[in-house]
């Protein structure tokens, strides 16, 4: 049928990267404005382009709190990335045939297993320890679920006080492309962090690159949705 393999409430998306790269980094009204409607030569608004956008980190960003911390600030950032996008969506809800909301998908960035260094939660903290090697199983994997519960209580408290009008948290998108079969907890850490985006109402995302570990039992995973690359790309 015509709807096969389709998210209906989320047709096209568009991968918008954030927080590095300087300008290549930063979002504004006119960088959204054509990826939201098609604008002719005569710069009038024909129809809608993207209807969901998914934020993302650059590759480079580190596997830090501070770090974590910095990229979800930025995502909120006055005048650009999320802040921008409702700006933008303001204006075209003022056009009778574009009104409504655009859907925005945020990333759980990956607690990297090699990790032993990831900083305290809170001032006076206890530093977080990924790697299973210096911390022993239990507590490199307790240490990263921590981690990304407090990310993820960040951006929900940050998108809360926020109060965007015409923007849908739909979701949340697991930034690793495959599983790590040297790491014992990462399935385990993945279904943690599914029931703790389900429970919120939310879908949960992933788009693993072809031949990924994993990839062919993604659901198993708590994954409400996986889209295959056809190959692997990393951004330089």
């Amino acid at each position: 049928t015509d709807t096969y393999l389709q998210i209906p409430e989320l047709k096209n998306i568009l991968l918008v990267y954030t927080g590095s790269h300087g300008e290549a980094g930063i979002w504004t009204d006119r960088d959204f404005l054509p990826m939201l409607a098609y604008v002719d030569k005569s710069y009038s608004i024909e129809g809608k382009m993207f209807d969901t956008m998914l934020f993302l980190p650059y590759p480079d960003l580190a596997c830090t709190g501070a770090e974590w911390d910095a990229y979800a600030a930025d995502l909120f950032a006055p005048g650009a990335q999320l802040p921008a996008l409702e700006n933008t969506m303001a204006r075209l809800n003022k056009i009778p045939d574009y009104q409504g909301k655009v859907n925005v998908i945020l990333t759980m960035p990956y607690p990297d297993g090699q990790q032993a260094h990831f900083g305290a939660l809170e001032g006076g903290g206890r530093p977080l320890c990924f790697d299973e090697k210096k911390a022993g199983r239990i507590k490199a994997a307790g240490d990263r679920l921590l981690a990304v519960r407090w990310f993820y209580d960040n951006l929900m408290d940050r998108w809360e006080q926020a109060g965007f009008k015409y923007l849908n948290l739909a979701g949340i998108y697991w930034y690793k492309e495959s599983m790590d079969p040297a790491t014992s907890s990462d399935i385990e850490l993945v279904q943690d962090v599914a029931r703790l985006v389900r429970n919120d109402g939310l879908k949960f995302f992933w788009i693993p690159f072809f031949g990924a570990h994993g990839y062919d039992v993604w659901r198993t995973y708590g994954f409400n949705h996986a889209f295959l690359q056809p190959n692997y790309y990393a951004v330089n």
